[in-house]
């Protein structure tokens, strides 16, 4: 965060009291001093040494759905939920209206179902029980867990203006699954994941 922005951030702020933002290197040596004698560190600067630049699929699992057989499916509850797109999308999760007795590929709960075809492409919700999904979604979980669910979201949605120019065109047909993976990102080491 730049030094303006967080001086704006206090002057806004509904503290009652005043705070001065100043780099460190422009603070008066007697006033470095007397504040080295007691300061309380409220946040500690990340080791970034522990992290590396990778793809997506270095840290999660990306499972592109398959639509199973229309006689396997039904709206009388039957069976798994089943996703095949954003119609059944709400808010944050979504809203199954058909289900299936011969799911073919499964998400898991807390994993980001993720619009991969069509004009809905990029997409997204959180998966809040395991669904069988169609072959308009993905998902995609963090391989040690939902632990991670906010960290893989963030690597997605930082990439996803990318994502989306790269399927852009006269059609626009979606991703398939090693374009996802390949999702750039800051990927933490796997001994810090576990």
């Amino acid at each position: 965060m730049k030094l303006g922005a967080l001086k704006d951030d206090f002057a806004e702020s509904d503290l009652p009291f005043s705070v001065d933002v100043m780099p460190w290197e422009k603070i008066p040596e007697k006033f470095k001093n007397k504040i080295l004698e007691k300061y309380l560190v409220l946040q500690k600067k990340p080791e970034l040494d522990n992290w590396k630049e990778g793809i997506l699929g270095d840290v999660a699992e990306v499972i592109m759905g398959q639509s199973p057989k229309g006689e396997s499916c039904n709206t009388n509850g039957n069976g798994k939920p089943l996703l095949n797109g954003p119609t059944e999308f709400g808010v944050k999760n979504p809203h199954p209206l058909q289900f299936t007795e011969d799911p073919k590929k499964l998400c898991k709960m807390n994993d980001i179902l993720f619009c991969v075809r069509g004009s809905t492409t990029g997409r997204m919700n959180w998966a809040d029980r395991q669904y069988a999904i169609g072959r308009g979604i993905a998902a995609i979980g963090h391989k040690d867990g939902n632990g991670y669910k906010h960290f893989v979201r963030g690597i997605i949605d930082f990439n996803l203006p990318g994502l989306l120019a790269s399927a852009t065109g006269s059609t626009f047909s979606g991703y398939r699954k090693n374009e996802l993976q390949n999702c750039l990102g800051a990927a933490l080491t796997t001994s810090l994941c576990i």
